[in-house]
């Protein structure tokens, strides 16, 4: 409940900052996942702090809901795409629920960092951490917790002998 943040009014052309809805009271169990353009969340969509500009016409924007996620067993993060399986390095402790299957994108994703040559691969397992100190990849075993919930994750493809192991986790702990 309650009302976006106004301080308007904006003209065509004028850029105005999504808000991140800290004056809204979320419904039980959810977080502000954007704002957009169609009720139904099929719009064009903002997260908060992206930069919006006033189209010629008028512009509604709505608040779209996910499930309240903080990486707690209770509230795991949710892992929807290939993005979001990518973000699980940047918390390898906390608990995640995959909502859909997953397919790679094809090989040649992946470049090495220092010298810009491509590896035959679509994936660096999870946990792999660049250390620019030592010009190598580290391992930082993922201590917490995948539930698949009967996705899958296809298309991983890793052709090369950058990394000791290779898979979807570099470590388990």
């Amino acid at each position: 409940t309650g009302d976006a943040p106004e301080d308007g009014p904006y003209f065509a052309g004028d850029s105005f900052t999504a808000a991140y809805g800290s004056e809204i009271t979320p419904p039980e169990g959810m977080q502000l996942k954007e704002w957009n353009t169609s009720a139904d969340g099929e719009g064009e969509g903002y997260l908060p702090g992206d930069t919006v500009t006033m189209p010629a016409a008028n512009l509604t924007l709505y608040a779209i809901w996910e499930d309240y996620q903080d990486g707690s067993e209770a509230h795991p993060f949710l892992v929807n795409d290939f993005f979001d399986l990518y973000a699980v390095n940047n918390g390898l402790n906390f608990h995640y629920r995959q909502t859909a299957d997953i397919t790679l994108p094809d090989p040649y994703f992946c470049w090495d960092e220092f010298d810009s040559i491509p590896y035959k691969c679509n994936w660096i397992p999870l946990g792999y951490v660049l250390n620019p100190d030592i010009e190598s990849y580290e391992v930082v075993p993922f201590t917490g917790t995948y539930d698949g919930d009967g996705f899958t994750i296809s298309g991983i493809v890793i052709d090369t002998d950058a990394f000791l192991f290779a898979g979807l986790f570099a470590g388990l702990d």
